[in-house]
């Protein structure tokens, strides 16, 4: 990435985590971790001042459950009332009995707070009697400016990097920043009362929240806001309500403002990054005079177009010209013979060529537009299957969206049967896959268990690309797990990788699931994965994706 040299210095953007300003409190902090939905919890942080009060060191607690402090046998009953208290009133308060580090029991008072709408994942714990409204109002002065009641810079920079470890996850759509600052307000709070000033902020501030909502914009002194989104159109509303007439202290005062915008990954990876690029784009507005919305770099630019470009293309009612579908074997390892095939999308763009799904199922997922596509996918993969292989042994998997499961068609399912009914096809042919992040949400959780339940099979994705959950797996109404190619990867050489893999394909046996490879290149891996125990694999090692027609029976 090219920086100017006008780029503000680290010391200028850096703000610490609102966790590290904790540290500063004479009272015990314990910051606590809740997973989402289920209710237990690990320790997130703690600060010193908890050290020097209880004996415990950082080393031994942070990333562990909160059982570690509470007890092993007491603390799910307490977390539990600690999980209601913050769901219902954002707060709670009461006594709670701790172990030491000798294994002692001793009472403490605990109050415990939500950290921010943002990350309602963490709170605040404040071990000291009393300590509930202090904590309450300290939570809010660090998180709220209080002219505006927007977020403060390090809490607005918060979100952002929260925002940015979501999407190095796979969330999608990708966060953008926008660092927006008033045109010529310097001059215009030189002819104001202080009073009016910031009765101008507030009413700036609401239309702001108005746009984008109170929990991801941020106010910086003395003339200038942060927002983080991914909606463009919500930016553009925000600078068009510049431009109305705004009465303070008799006055009719006029505004515009230059905005300069950041993307997530081209113009940073971190929130720093993005942060700083962000500035820069402002200052780059300010130069060409300003009013308007900016990006960063001419990259910037051309990336939005071409994002546009790849959704008129989607959008076009020619649509599905250009797209076409493969077909990836799945092969027994015992036997050499087919299991199965994944169908996979393939689409050229009329005048930008071929697009990688990567880069065009993110944008249609943002545009609401995965179910029209979605739904083209299962009739053609289930049609071109049936007439090739028909009501057999082998199966058909189709990637599913978590939008077609929750927003697009209620009759999902009803339409999957129907399909493949048409086709000659039984619901146990065919797979949906669905990527292991997607059963983190507890509504996908629940349709994957109605699709199940109607006889259509389910396999969890990239099983291992990201924080892998065994115990989650246990709950999953699962026919098949596919391991990602990063645990295929290694294994004849990696023993602790080795036993890993072994222990989740042990596990999935054990709870009727059938084990696939995914992204197996070598055949030097083919032998370990055997003697692992997994039933199928997936990869270039025997095929690359293909025309049905061309899919062998054996390899």
């Amino acid at each position: 990435m090219v920086r100017p040299n006008n780029l503000p210095s680290e010391a200028d953007l850096r703000m610490p985590p609102i966790t590290d300003l904790f540290q500063r409190l004479p009272m015990g902090i314990v910051i606590l971790d809740f997973a989402p939905g289920d209710g237990t919890a690990r320790i997130h942080s703690i600060n010193q001042a908890f050290e020097v009060a209880t004996g415990w060191n950082a080393a031994r607690l942070v990333g562990h459950p909160a059982g570690v402090l509470l007890g092993e046998q007491g603390h799910h009953l307490v977390i539990r009332q600690i999980h209601q208290g913050l769901a219902t009133a954002g707060q709670w308060s009461g006594s709670v009995v701790v172990t030491t580090p000798s294994g002692q029991p001793a009472l403490h008072d605990w109050a415990v707070a939500t950290l921010s709408a943002e990350q309602p994942n963490l709170a605040v714990v404040a071990v000291q009697s009393n300590a509930g409204a202090q904590l309450v109002d300290f939570v809010q002065r660090v998180t709220r400016e209080p002219i505006t009641g927007l977020l403060t810079k390090t809490a607005v920079v918060d979100v952002l990097a929260q925002r940015v470890r979501r999407a190095d996850q796979g969330e999608r759509p990708y966060p953008m920043v926008a660092h927006i600052d008033i045109d010529r307000f310097a001059s215009l709070r030189s002819l104001m009362p202080n009073e009016a000033v910031d009765r101008l902020l507030r009413m700036i501030a609401e239309l702001i929240i108005q746009a984008v909502g109170p929990d991801c914009a941020g106010y910086v002194e003395p003339d200038r806001f942060l927002i983080v989104t991914n909606d463009l159109h919500a930016l553009e509303q925000v600078l068009d309500a510049f431009g109305r007439r705004f009465d303070v202290a008799g006055s009719s005062v006029y505004l515009t403002a230059t905005a300069g915008l950041a993307l997530y990954p081209g113009d940073g990876r971190t929130a720093d990054e993005l942060l700083r690029a962000a500035v820069v784009a402002t200052q780059d507005g300010k130069r060409a005079g300003g009013d308007g919305l900016f990006f960063y770099h001419e990259t910037s630019a051309a990336r939005i177009e071409r994002i546009r470009r790849i959704e008129d293309g989607l959008r076009d009612p020619n649509w599905p010209s250009g797209a076409h579908l493969l077909f990836q074997p799945k092969i027994i390892l015992a036997t050499g013979r087919l299991a199965g095939v994944e169908a996979l999308l393939r689409w050229s763009h009329p005048v930008l060529g071929p697009i990688s799904p990567s880069e065009f199922i993110p944008i249609a997922e943002q545009t609401r537009l995965i179910g029209r596509i979605g739904s083209w996918v299962a009739e053609t993969a289930l049609n071109q299957f049936g007439r090739r292989f028909g009501a057999s042994d082998i199966s058909l998997c189709i990637n599913v969206s978590p939008q077609q499961l929750l927003e697009s068609n209620t009759d999902f399912d009803a339409q999957v049967l129907s399909q493949a009914d048409a086709a000659g096809l039984v619901p146990s042919q065919v797979i949906l896959e669905l990527t292991e992040g997607m059963f983190s949400d507890r509504t996908v959780l629940a349709r994957a268990g109605q699709l199940r339940a109607s006889g259509l099979g389910i396999a969890i994705d990239d099983f291992g690309r990201e924080y892998s959950s065994l115990a989650l797996l246990t709950q999953l109404p699962a026919t098949k797990l596919k391991l990602d190619k990063s645990l295929s990867d290694g294994v004849a050489l990696d023993v602790r990788k080795a036993r890993v893999v072994r222990r989740v394909v042990d596990l999935a046996h054990d709870l009727g699931m059938r084990v696939v490879a995914e992204g197996v290149e070598h055949q030097d891996q083919l032998p370990p994965l055997a003697e692992m125990g997994c039933d199928e694999v997936q990869g270039y090692v025997f095929a690359r994706p293909m025309a049905l027609a061309e899919v062998p029976l054996v390899v």
